[in-house]
């Protein structure tokens, strides 16, 4: 009887170590995903306003190109709803009139990832893209692009040079409207509902309608960001024209001088980020917060969010500003200094903290340290991104590569290298990997057979050798 319950209690022994390393290959198992085929040369541009369309450009250079092109422009770019430090720079990058734009590809494509489907806005002819925006709704997309063969014509008293806006309608991918713009020339932003737009050309700032009217002119000017409504305008450069303007009423609200270069609006337009750390109301026209750190609009505009140091590390601060008090529950810290604060959707529900800095040290070096058997210090650069909920303050998502692009809904998430050579769609929220659980517990299965036979064989009966006494000689 002895005997049997102690066969049984081996047995569940082994059954019990089983459980335990298939309990922690599940718990350990990274998250699934899946690649995302990209043509030779094909590269992500971002998704269309709140859709489950992916935005990319093929028939571009192959090869490694400059790590954060995709940033050229994504579904919610600069000014939509604010703008990080690393996005400006993009942003100034394509506006640079002495190294040019940067060429993109010939062909746009609309990527359906729910029903693997694309479709192709058709341009006028072969083309060099450089520049794809949707505007906050995705109900237009806008092109820049030049022509690669035209003839010569005189437009508007100015040469043509080919340099083309195409505004296409999102939904049905058809060309509304193209406008010949002049060189050098820049799309620089649009309405929420894209029928508002700036524009840059030699002489400063332009702003138009889907109908084309001049909204307004502001020569000297070098950038401008439009409302989501349509209502105002932002201008910053040189000269007497910089500050908020009143389209309606052609007046400028918020003098020039206040403006700094990471000013935004609120997703509703009431309220304004002037570029530093002042939020304004424009309808009172008053500052009503002013904030410890540079930040950006989250959650509709309700909130504004920074990162700060906190101990070494960076941590995201959330504020209510209608409430006027911060969210304790949404505070998250990651290794590193340099970094880049930015939302990912139009409204702000989805935020990006980026950092960069030098790498830890592994818990290993830690203790030689604190011995002082061995003084290490560390020399490679980590870094680290975390894609946040800012209404629920959930962690949706993380990595130590690069976030391409999330939808608004926060269903997909693109992220992989800088080159965008292999590229990883996450589907939120994240599932373990069923074919990594499936291998590493069928590897860890045979090998607990394995171990258990081995032990039957081998292990038990020299166990039983050096228990067993031995008999004392005669």
């Amino acid at each position: 009887m002895i005997t049997s319950w102690r066969h049984r209690l081996k047995g569940a022994c082994w059954v019990l170590v089983w459980l335990t390393g298939l309990a922690l290959i599940i718990g350990y198992a990274p998250a699934g995903y899946r690649w995302l085929k990209l043509a030779d040369g094909e590269r992500v541009i971002g998704f269309r306003g709140p859709t489950h369309e992916l935005i990319t450009v093929s028939g571009g250079p192959t090869g490694e190109r400059p790590a954060a092109l995709h940033n050229l422009l994504g579904s919610a770019p600069p000014p939509f709803p604010g703008a990080s430090f690393e996005s400006t720079l993009v942003r100034q990058r394509y506006l640079d009139i002495s190294a040019g734009p940067t060429n993109l590809g010939d062909t746009i494509h609309l990527w359906d990832l729910d029903s693997d489907k694309k479709v192709s806005p058709a341009l006028e002819g072969p083309v060099e893209i450089y520049r794809v925006m949707s505007c906050a709704d995705g109900t237009r997309l806008f092109v820049d692009y030049r022509l690669k063969s035209f003839p010569a014509a005189v437009i508007n008293w100015r040469p043509d040079t080919g340099r083309r806006i195409a505004v296409v309608d999102g939904q049905s991918a058809r060309s509304l409207r193209t406008i010949y713009a002049s060189e050098p020339a820049g799309l620089l932003s649009a309405s929420a509902d894209g029928k508002v737009m700036a524009m840059l050309d030699p002489v400063g700032v332009s702003c138009l309608d889907d109908t084309g009217p001049l909204l307004h002119s502001a020569p000297g000017m070098t950038d401008a960001i439009v409302s989501p409504n349509g209502n105002y305008v932002a201008l910053t450069g040189f000269g007497e024209e910089a500050g908020v303007i009143d389209l309606k009423q052609g007046r400028r609200v918020v003098d020039g001088s206040s403006l700094g270069p990471l000013l935004s609006f609120s997703p509703r337009s009431d309220r304004l980020n002037d570029g530093g750390r002042a939020i304004r109301d424009m309808a009172a026209n008053t500052v009503i917060y002013q904030a410890p750190h540079p930040c950006i609009f989250v959650d509709d505009g309700k909130k504004v969010a920074w990162a700060e140091d906190f101990h070494g590390r960076l941590r995201i601060r959330f504020r209510d500003i209608d409430a006027e008090r911060d969210v304790m529950d949404c505070d998250f810290s990651i290794p590193g200094k340099f970094t880049a604060l930015e939302a990912v959707d139009s409204r702000g529900d989805l935020v990006r903290l980026n950092a960069r800095g030098p790498a830890e040290l592994t818990p290993v070096e830690k203790v030689l340290n604190w011995l002082g058997l061995k003084r290490t210090s560390p020399q490679n650069e980590t870094h680290q991104w975390l894609l946040i909920d800012a209404k629920s303050g959930q962690l949706l998502d993380q990595g130590r590569d690069e976030l391409i692009a999330a939808s608004a809904d926060g269903r997909y998430v693109i992220a992989g290298e800088n080159y965008q050579t292999r590229l990883q769609l996450h589907e939120l929220p994240l599932r373990r990997s069923m074919t990594f659980m499936a291998i590493a517990g069928a590897v860890w299965t045979m090998f607990l057979l394995v171990c258990r036979r081995w032990w039957a064989r081998r292990l038990k009966s020299l166990l039983t050798d050096a228990i067993e006494p031995v008999p004392a000689a005669v």
